[in-house]
This record gives C-alpha cells, sequence and structure tokens, in this order.
C-alpha cells in the first residue's frame, strides 16, 4: 500500500537574504516651502508613478520663475495664469538689461516713449528673456518640455482670481539640472534650484558667464549622481 507524502514547500535560502521593503503606490505630500517663509500650504501633490495631481493653494512666491527637470503633459481641471519666459523672442530694451519692453513684432519704441527718455540710455534692439502671461485652459491637454520656464500665478483666465488649480501632470524621464532664470542688476542668470533655495541663490547676484557655466556644469554632475543612485 502506497503512502501520500504531504507536500512540503522548501524556499532557497537565498531568497530570505533578499531585504524586503514594502511596495507604496500612493505618495501625498503637501509643500509649503522654505521652513518659517510661509504659513500656508503651496502645493498638494499625490503620485503614482509618473502620474500626478497637483493641487496648488496659491500662486509661485519665488519672484523668479522655473524650468523642470523633466517634460510634462498636464491636464488642468480648472484653468490658471502663469508667467512663462520666451527665450527666443528679440525686445525692445534699454542698457539695463532687466527692462522687459515689448516683444519686437510690436515693438516701435518711438511710440511706446522710449527714446531719449530722462536719464536713460538710448533704447537698443536685444536677444534677451520676454516675461509674458498666459492662460492655461482646463479640460485641454497640454505639453510642456522641461525647458518650459514659468510661474504659477493662480486660477483664473487672464485674471487672476482666488481659489486652488487642480491639474493632472503626466511626468517623462529626468533629462537634465533644473533650477531658475532670474535677471539680477542688469544680468540675467540661471541657477540650479538647490542654491537658489536653500544656500541664498535668490538673493545673490547674478555671477559672471564662466561661473555660471561651472555652476550648470556642477548642477549636471549632481543630477547624475542622483539618477545613478
Amino acid at each position: 500500500m502506497s503512502r501520500i507524502r504531504p507536500f512540503k514547500l522548501v524556499t532557497p535560502s537565498w531568497l530570505w537574504r533578499i531585504p524586503l521593503q514594502p511596495i507604496t503606490l500612493l505618495e501625498v505630500d503637501t509643500i509649503y516651502g522654505v521652513a518659517d517663509e510661509h504659513d500656508t500650504p503651496y502645493m498638494t501633490r499625490a503620485t503614482i508613478g509618473r502620474l500626478r495631481l497637483h493641487i496648488f493653494w496659491r500662486g509661485d512666491a519665488d519672484p523668479d520663475p522655473h524650468d523642470h527637470p523633466w517634460g510634462f503633459w498636464t491636464f488642468p481641471l480648472t484653468s490658471y495664469v502663469e508667467e512663462v519666459i520666451d527665450h527666443e523672442r528679440l525686445s525692445c530694451h534699454y542698457h539695463d538689461g532687466c527692462s522687459q519692453g515689448f516683444p519686437v513684432e510690436q515693438c516701435d519704441c518711438a511710440r511706446q516713449g522710449l527714446v531719449d527718455a530722462p536719464g536713460r540710455s538710448p533704447h537698443m534692439l536685444r536677444s534677451l528673456p520676454v516675461k509674458r502671461t498666459q492662460t492655461v485652459k482646463a479640460w485641454r491637454l497640454h505639453y510642456r518640455p522641461a525647458t518650459h520656464t514659468h510661474r504659477v500665478l493662480g486660477r483664473g483666465k487672464g485674471v487672476v482670481r482666488p481659489g486652488p488649480v487642480v491639474t493632472f501632470v503626466w511626468r517623462e524621464e529626468v533629462s537634465r539640472p533644473w533650477g531658475f532664470l532670474k535677471c539680477r542688476d542688469g544680468r540675467w542668470c540661471w541657477q540650479d534650484w538647490h542654491a537658489y533655495v536653500f544656500e541664498g541663490g535668490k538673493h545673490a547676484p547674478c555671477v559672471d558667464p564662466d561661473a555660471l557655466q561651472a555652476e550648470a556644469e556642477r548642477a549636471k554632475r549632481v543630477t547624475e549622481a542622483r539618477l545613478g543612485e
């Protein structure tokens, strides 16, 4: 008479040496900004992989626009107003460099009263960043490359009104360092986000081009090191 042997599951010993970590599908956090600078929340974000739900409780408090480490698609449920930078447009500027002037296709310096203004040097046509505002319409899919440089001003269409901004975001892979584009003492410069937020860069003057290039290369190395971890 045959005997039925009980089934025994044998687990390889090496399996028990694998560190097991809990898998979190949904992550939710609320950002206030730098400690002690703000009493009200800036944004709540819920993240599942590359999909995010962003709820902006207020506009960006930083005075300068920022770019991104990745391109992204955004699908807002509420329209909002943002300040954006046009890098490829010429502006009618004075020599102070930071004046925002008018896009060249609208720029008639004499008509705008910019010629021979007392105490100002003559106007000049230069290729400088141009700030403008635009409305990002709700219930439409918008693509933004990583170089998209903006500052969220708040909810509204053309005019900022009270209320949160709600949008879904699908981000791409991290592809570059990100930071802020600022103008100080007549000079435009880009600064790595960590230096801008935590190392006093927000209030620091723009450095010379060689130092700026060194800062960009340092930020790139830091980003590559983080991706390699």
